[in-house]
């Protein structure tokens, strides 16, 4: 992922955040709205809560097992 899309992706979620904060709105509505799941929601706004705008920007997924393993 380039720079410009990570700034891109967190510029999104950060939007997404402020607007599910805005006047008598909720969660629900918002991801609605934006065709996103409450649980991703949450995960994000947890993110940002926790560690700042920095760690809304997609994260590198760890394979679980290695099946050539010896």
């Amino acid at each position: 992922m380039t720079k410009a899309e990570q700034v891109r992706l967190v510029t999104w979620r950060s939007k997404i955040l402020q607007h599910a904060s805005g006047e008598n709105r909720t969660v629900s509505q918002t991801c609605r709205f934006f065709g996103i799941s409450r649980k991703t929601y949450y995960n994000w706004a947890n993110r940002q809560r926790t560690w700042g705008d920095a760690r809304l920007c997609g994260r590198g997924r760890v394979e679980q097992r290695c099946p050539r393993a010896t």
